[in-house]
């Protein structure tokens, strides 16, 4: 007999073959979705450059969900064109679960007007979040040599010098510009915008006197305020800071609108499976509150917050609504896009 003609099956085995295939895959299929996840490691997308803060904030969140999640989590820093770039890659990655990403105020909801042209993805839409851990709140500084201790009197020295006032940001388009729009739209003056490449730069000419002012988080504004080159007018949070416990709000100052805090919260794609977003969501519950975090976040001067799910799911729809409208002004003054 032909041995290969041995190896050849009928069309009936052909079919019962086929079957048990699709058996075993449907098998395998719910096998792999009763076991427990996480079954390998993860990744913890940063969407900014190694050495800042957010990449800071995230390296100890990443620690110390592999103890909550029992799989190592690995932080892969993907920066550029304002987080988007790290954002969208856990977007392309198979939708899973295992990857998620560090979002900002800045990377997740002004991306939506800022690239609106290039952007390929709805941030409202296609990422959900899994947890607030704090918020770095704005500092409004001014140089050293302005002749104005408080807001009022700077609003005044802003009028008695119309056009000649200056305000440096950390670039075109982000929270610290923002907070500069915002706060000329509540003192009702036209401020010379300075946008800078980050904040660092930003910091650097208002300390030497470039520029009249900054908006910037108070993480980057410690070092220059303690050596006295420059002064902090107002924190534009919802109350006073520790370490700056001379410093009044903005609301203390008459100009309750400028509230501008850059929060750090943890987002996975809105089509990952819900048995892999209520881990990581209860893993975040317990990490938020652990002391290594608080600890971490706290040397960044970042506020550590216990922000229920569903209260920071509300305060993002209101980030959306209040602040578009405000990133589509400044574009269109500026550009961004």
């Amino acid at each position: 007999m032909n041995p290969v003609h041995m190896h050849r099956q009928t069309p009936a085995a052909r079919l019962l073959a086929g079957l048990a295939l699709a058996a075993l895959a449907h098998w395998g299929l719910a096998q792999a979705q009763t076991r427990p996840f996480p079954v390998k490691p993860l990744t913890l997308v940063s969407p900014f450059a190694g050495g800042g803060t957010s990449d800071a904030v995230a390296r100890v969140a990443a620690r110390l969900l592999e103890k909550e999640m029992g799989q190592p989590v690995v932080v892969l820093n993907k920066p550029g064109a304002g987080g988007t770039i790290g954002m969208a890659s856990i977007l392309a990655a198979p939708v899973d679960g295992y990857s998620v990403v560090m979002g900002g105020l800045g990377s997740v909801v002004f991306p939506a007007e800022v690239y609106k042209s290039r952007l390929k993805y709805d941030p409202a839409r296609d990422l959900t979040p899994l947890g607030i851990l704090g918020v770095a709140p704005t500092v409004i500084l001014a140089r050293a040599g302005l002749p104005a201790q408080n807001l009022k009197e700077l609003v005044a020295y802003a009028k008695a010098h119309p056009g000649q006032v200056s305000y440096a940001s950390a670039g075109v388009g982000g929270s610290l510009h923002l907070a500069g729009v915002l706060f000329e739209r509540e003192a009702g003056l036209k401020l010379n915008h300075v946008p800078y490449k980050g904040g660092a730069p930003a910091m650097t000419d208002l300390a030497g006197g470039s520029v009249d002012l900054a908006f910037a988080d108070l993480t980057l504004a410690m070092p220059f305020l303690k050596s006295g080159r420059v002064r902090a007018l107002a924190v534009a949070s919802g109350s006073r800071l520790p370490g700056l416990p001379d410093v009044p709000t903005t609301a203390e100052s008459g100009f309750a609108g400028v509230k501008v805090d850059t929060w750090y919260a943890l987002f996975a794609p809105t089509t990952a499976p819900a048995v892999a977003i209520e881990r990581w969501q209860a893993a975040l519950d317990k990490v938020r509150d652990d002391p290594a975090m608080v600890n971490a976040l706290s040397t960044q001067s970042i506020v550590p917050v216990s922000t229920p799910l569903p209260q920071f799911k509300a305060q993002l729809a209101k980030d959306f609504e209040t602040w578009l409208p405000l990133v589509r002004q400044a574009c269109a003054a500026s550009g961004c896009d």
